[in-house]
């Protein structure tokens, strides 16, 4: 959500900077409204999640910050979870079972914290490769793009590395650990073929956000979120990436339609 906006409000003060109505205290509202709604999102978010999805296993209860009279000190068996009475959270390797009447907003502010600062894809991917050093090859690369997803076992990237990712006991949830673009494309252990690669990916999403922007009239707002999109899938790349035609095949028909209407509308136009 904060991505998305945040490339329409980019657009908003490039169209707008060089206007002679141009208003500081608008874009200053705007932004503090774009916060509020972000962090309303993930509270939001975290407790559906929590209330709905982290129902249906059989769990051990374990002391933490919370106050004691929160938590139920007993293992509860399966068939006495529901979503109208407990809420359970995942913490580490254990779960918490909470009365939903005793539920804190401090609860979801946690989570927000820890989305804020665990949820960042980087460095510590280029560490975990660089760690195992003595298996890269341009063949460990191209074996990355047969991984296939499995509910049940860890990713290609997870057990290649021994980043030791438990799987889910949850049948509805799969979590994954991702290594970023600059980790993925230093698997040959290649710093020329990473090189060329980073230059030839910046080369790529320029074009088509060059594109995107000469077929739809100029629009800086529908470049800017194409534009947002493809950088978002770079910066999380790792899983999956033979799906990754998915994601780009939709975008090439999105401009493709765009490019559709505004062909048939300057046909049309002519003919009126």
């Amino acid at each position: 959500m904060i991505f998305s906006v945040c490339a329409l409000y980019f657009a908003i003060y490039k169209f707008t900077k060089n206007a002679k109505n141009f208003n500081i205290f608008f874009f200053s509202k705007t932004l503090i409204l774009i916060i509020c709604l972000f962090y309303l999102s993930v509270v939001s978010s975290n407790f559906l999640r929590m209330t709905y999805f982290y129902i249906g296993a059989d769990i051990s209860i374990k002391e933490n910050s919370l106050n004691t009279n929160q938590i139920n000190k007993k293992s509860i068996p399966r068939n006495e979870l529901s979503a109208e009475n407990s809420l359970i959270i995942p913490n580490e390797d254990y779960l918490i079972v909470i009365n939903k009447k005793n539920l804190k907003n401090t609860i979801s502010f946690n989570h927000f914290l820890s989305l804020a600062t665990f949820r960042w894809v980087g460095i510590d991917g280029v560490m975990a490769v660089l760690g195992r050093s003595d298996i890269l090859s341009f063949e460990l690369l191209k074996k990355s793009f047969l991984d296939r997803f499995d509910l049940t076992s860890s990713q290609f990237y997870e057990k290649t590395f021994n980043l030791g990712n438990k799987v889910n006991e949850h049948k509805n949830i799969k979590g994954n650990i991702l290594p970023g673009m600059i980790a993925f494309l230093y698997y040959p252990g290649s710093l020329l073929f990473l090189f060329v690669s980073i230059v030839s990916l910046c080369l790529f999403a320029s074009t088509i956000e060059f594109i995107s922007f000469m077929i739809s009239k100029k629009n800086m707002f529908f470049s800017s979120l194409i534009s947002m999109v493809i950088a978002y899938r770079f910066i999380h790349f790792g899983y999956l990436p033979h799906q990754s035609y998915l994601l780009f095949g939709s975008l090439f028909l999105l401009i493709f339609l765009v490019f559709l209407f505004f062909y048939i509308s300057k046909k049309f136009t002519k003919k009126i």
